[in-house]
């Protein structure tokens, strides 16, 4: 129904004025969203929210056992050994050499600057994610030949921003060894659809980014062993690709298939190389796979592995908690599948990429059936994409509600702005107390047992002392900055504990104590004798009131040989929480006693 007279002159004139005046604020936003200077305000402002969530703090130095072992390897590494020879952890080589390249130019067990290195690193990821989701939204919502649609890109670097936030503090806070593998993975699945998207305008794109793909997915591999599901989901997609465009059995395939798969080798090789120049190929190989097959991953039966997958199984999960991308993500696969059902090949385009490569990370972050909130740090960059990608979408599809009524548009975007700020606001609210523009002003939870060693250890060593830790507490290294006496920066491996797995009282977990461990324990601590041995069993450290010295009778004959018992340290409520022995004045004369 028309709402005025048909012949109106003066209306016909007020709605082209109306038109020109809008036509001429879409054209301004348009060169000025285009322009640098928004782009420079925009991540100085995200630069800004970084800093209000997670600014680092130096009184907080450690915010997960993790982060305290890659710090010792890293350590070590500096100071002339070598990681899974001289200090042995089962995660992949990258983090400890990010570790090690900050401690380089920070200080050794500087862990303040480690969480500004983290700060800056998902900042860049914010960046890289931006370019990405700008890319992807100019080919899929404008055209193939479309220059790239910034405002995807926003909504993508701005949904990393909060969602590598929006979970427990020791999951996300923490520098963990998924972060490398945001970046390496985004930067591989970067490179592959630039090369591919080159198809429709060029006949003969180069491969060498393929090569460079395939090496920033090796390093991802190389930072997680799980996020080789996201090189999987690469080469799939590569494949899928070449079927749409006619051409599986050619040459070109070969050639890309090749290149691909060479980087992704060629950085494993690269890595391996160093090893074994180093003769700690074997020490990499046992620690970096054949212990995460054997045993942490075999620890878990295959039940509950599928159980994992299950994401409304957990009472915590990641993607619960940012509902925002779950329904995204969902949303993508089900998508996927159906096009597939409709359209056969040609639904393979980014979307289809983005959905694979979620659907390979969620089932990497969940296969191992542990809820590790960290683990989930996998799937962001690809859910982040397709939320952005959405919400882009339905904002531009929001213009078609025009022919229905003139203000449906402004209607439907308003409320998809509620929606996904209300989701938001849910996500953030729920991890508030974490949140650094809250707490920087509060003091850290005190630690009391741990605080109490941490001076005593300081104030009766000397910095070149060694000591050894009988327990799962390596922040005492860190926070003293005294080095192991031995590789052992945790005596898991010599007890067969695997953490929050198998610590209840009634299960033997000698099957999983590495083969040959025992004896380079006591071969190192003949090279490096400790001036003080910490025992963490009556406080019951992390479940190791199950692993008492006394069990193992050669340790126990050893200990009463060469120490003394010369303080014990009380925690809350003075109940014992440590024991401290000092090496005899006499010295050590070798490892003693029953095998």
């Amino acid at each position: 129904m028309k709402s005025g007279p048909p012949n109106n002159p003066w209306r016909r004139t007020g709605l082209r004025a109306i038109a020109e005046v809008e036509s001429g604020v879409k054209s301004w936003m348009k060169s000025w969203m285009a322009g640098r200077t928004v782009q420079i305000t925009f991540f100085a402002a995200l630069f800004v929210l970084l800093c209000a969530l997670r600014l680092p703090l130096v009184d907080r130095p450690i915010r997960d056992v993790d982060e305290s072992v890659a710090s010792i390897i890293a350590s070590e590494w500096l100071q002339g050994g070598l990681p899974y020879r001289d200090a042995i952890d089962q995660r992949g080589p990258v983090t400890y050499m990010i570790f090690a390249l900050t401690f380089l130019v920070a200080g050794i067990h500087n862990m303040y600057a480690v969480h500004w290195a983290l700060l800056l690193l998902i900042f860049g990821g914010c960046y890289l994610l931006f370019r990405f989701g700008a890319e992807l939204g100019g080919a899929l919502l404008r055209s193939e030949a479309g220059g790239p649609d910034l405002a995807t890109g926003y909504l993508a670097a701005l949904l990393v921003a909060i969602c590598t936030y929006t979970y427990k503090r020791s999951q996300m806070l923490a520098f963990h060894t998924e972060w490398p593998v945001l970046i390496a993975s985004s930067l591989g699945m970067l490179l592959l659809w630039r090369v591919l998207r080159r198809d429709r305008v060029d006949e003969h794109p180069p491969w060498w980014p393929l090569a460079v793909a395939g090496l920033a997915l090796g390093a991802a591999f190389l930072s997680k062993q799980p996020a080789v599901f996201d090189s999987f989901a690469a080469g799939a997609f590569l494949l899928a690709w070449q079927v749409r465009q006619g051409r599986l059995w050619s040459g070109q395939t070969a050639v890309r298939v090749a290149a691909l798969a060479g980087g992704f080798f060629a950085a494993l090789g690269l890595c391996a190389a160093y090893f074994a120049a180093h003769g700690a190929l074997g020490d990499f190989y046992l620690y970096f796979w054949e212990y995460n097959v054997d045993h942490y991953a075999a620890v878990v039966s295959t039940a509950r592995k599928i159980k994992g997958l299950n994401p409304f199984d957990h009472s915590r999960h990641y993607l619960t908690a940012n509902p925002l991308l779950f329904v995204a993500g969902g949303v993508a696969v089900l998508r996927l599948a159906v096009e597939w059902i409709w359209r056969g090949w040609r639904a393979i385009d980014g979307r289809a990429m983005l959905a694979l490569w979620f659907a390979a990370a969620y089932f990497g972050a969940s296969y191992s059936g542990r809820n590790f909130g960290h683990y989930f740090i996998q799937l962001i960059a690809p859910v982040c994409l397709i939320t952005a990608l959405l919400l882009r979408e339905l904002w531009i599809g929001a213009e078609t509600l025009r022919r229905w009524a003139p203000r449906l548009p402004a209607v439907a975007r308003a409320l998809l702005v509620v929606v996904v700020a209300a989701s938001l606001a849910y996500s953030l609210h729920r991890f508030r107390r974490d949140m650094a523009l809250f707490t920087w002003d509060q003091a850290p939870r005190p630690r009391v047992a741990q605080e109490a060693l941490v001076a005593y250890i300081v104030e009766n060593t000397a910095p070149e002392d060694r000591i050894f830790v009988w327990g799962y507490n390596p922040e005492i290294y860190v926070l003293t900055d005294r080095r192991p006496s031995t590789r052992f920066s945790n005596t898991n491996y010599l007890t067969g504990m695997l953490p929050w797995e198998n610590h209840r009282k009634g299960i033997d977990t000698s099957e999983h104590i590495v083969k040959g461990g025992w004896d380079l324990l006591f071969a190192e601590l003949a090279i490096h004798p400790p001036q003080l041995l910490i025992d963490t069993v009556p406080g019951n450290h992390r479940f190791y009131r199950k692993y008492p010295m006394s069990k193992f009778p050669r340790l126990e004959d050893y200990v009463s040989e060469h120490f003394e018992l010369e303080t014990r340290i009380r925690g809350r409520k003075d109940r014992p929480y440590y024991n401290v022995y000092r090496l005899r004045p006499a010295g050590m004369t070798g490892p003693a006693g029953r095998l």
